[in-house]
């Protein structure tokens, strides 16, 4: 038995930064999930083979090691986990239900609407819905529609769908949903057109220290490319859109950590919450409020001090993803060294994959194949040099 030991849920890239911190802190880390070849499991002391979904056998675990520390970042499913574990161990207040429901779309929505803060019509779908009735229902609205499968992440199983295409088109997008759904249930709601922007927030004390809103960048409107500091969002856009995530926030009663919003502001400024979770953001917006704003949140999480740290205002910063157009073996691709010698305003870079591998064709946010940080006195700029960067890394796959 180790003095200090701690689990993390998950070992994918995202979680590479917690392990290595828990091991500056001179914890022995316990990495779980039931992906072996995952890369994190290489950076902890140990892993376990078990599904970070599958709460109650973790509990068990952690309560035959006398375990009492356990993380998560960048996973709605690891948070779920994370708070079922902790509330029976008598580590937080917080019940793991709230958790469960707003880190599901469908939960999220019902969570929005009994707290007044925003309503409108969503279909919940699953197996045995009347899809007679569903499509009688859609043929009476005027807009476009979403669907999403309830409990995914990383963009999978979402498409946008016209209201004025066929039933059989529609049925190719909800069967595409139920295929990234572990619980088999789908949501079909409003398309809202407008700019989508992520907000981080970090609440210690029962108080939030921290809330800036990023760029976002996407592919189809749909997929995550990175994301940029600072906002370029009017004042009043700023406004509503932090209104909405502090509303949230205070719902939540203050639960004490990061937190990730996904929100879109339509044309009328008004500010709608498509995604909301108690954790830190996935597409490295850990690394990008880190060099933005020097404020290192990973840090905050593990250290548990009580001393609100200094954080300067968001720097022009900008985070991109490294992707491919097609699937296969990676054969070729740019070194980081002559990458980063060509462009100067490069601070960070990292591939997730190396010559030999079999990479994906870009359609969820796990198929990056690395990503890279620009950071300088001018955000045009950085996106100018970032779109030169994507331009310069020719890959080659077979």
């Amino acid at each position: 038995m180790f003095k200090n030991e701690a689990i993390v849920l998950g070992a994918s890239v995202n979680q590479i930064p917690l392990i290595t911190k828990l091991k500056d802190y001179d914890f022995h880390v316990v990495t779980i999930d039931n992906a072996p070849l995952n890369t994190g499991h290489t950076f902890s002391d140990e892993y376990v083979n078990i599904s970070i979904d599958n709460a109650s056998e973790v509990y068990a675990y952690m309560k035959e090691n006398n375990i009492n520390h356990i993380y998560s970042v960048c996973s709605d499913l690891g948070i779920r986990t994370l708070y079922y574990c902790q509330q029976r161990l008598g580590l937080t207040q917080v019940d793991h239900q709230t958790i469960n429901k707003v880190t599901t779309k469908n939960g999220l929505r019902k969570f929005l609407r009994e707290h007044g803060i925003e309503s409108f019509q969503f279909f919940e779908l699953n197996k045995q819905t009347d899809m007679t009735s569903f499509f009688d229902h859609i043929s009476k609205v005027n807009y476009d529609l979403i669907v999403k499968p309830v409990d995914s992440s990383g963009s999978k199983g979402i498409s946008v769908i016209n209201r004025k295409i066929d039933t059989d088109e529609i049925t190719k997008s909800i069967s595409y949903a139920f295929s990234h759904s572990k619980s088999q249930e789908v949501i079909v709601e409003k398309f809202i057109k407008g700019t989508s922007v992520t907000v981080n927030a970090f609440v210690k004390n029962a108080k939030i220290i921290f809330m800036e809103v990023t760029n976002k960048y996407q592919k189809n409107g749909i997929l995550p490319l990175g994301h940029s500091f600072p906002s370029k969002l009017s004042p009043r856009q700023i406004t509503a859109v932090k209104d909405l995530a502090t509303k949230i926030i205070e719902k939540l009663h203050y639960i004490p950590g990061p937190y990730d919003f996904d929100i879109i502001v339509d044309e009328n400024t008004y500010a709608h919450c498509v995604e909301a979770s108690p954790r830190l953001g996935g597409n490295c917006l850990y690394q990008l409020v880190k060099h933005s704003t020097h404020f290192d949140e990973i840090n905050e999480i593990v250290s548990n001090s009580s001393t609100i740290p200094e954080i300067a205002p968001p720097q022009p910063t900008l985070v991109r993803l490294i992707i491919s157009q097609q699937s296969g073996i990676l054969e070729e691709i740019p070194s980081i060294e002559v990458i980063r010698e060509r462009f100067s305003h490069i601070v960070e870079m990292n591939y997730d994959v190396t010559v030999g591998d079999k990479i994906d064709k870009f359609t969820q946010g796990n198929h990056r194949l690395g990503y890279f940080i620009l950071q300088g006195a001018d955000l045009v700029l950085l996106e100018k040099k970032a779109d030169e960067v994507l331009d310069f890394i020719k890959i080659k796959v077979k």
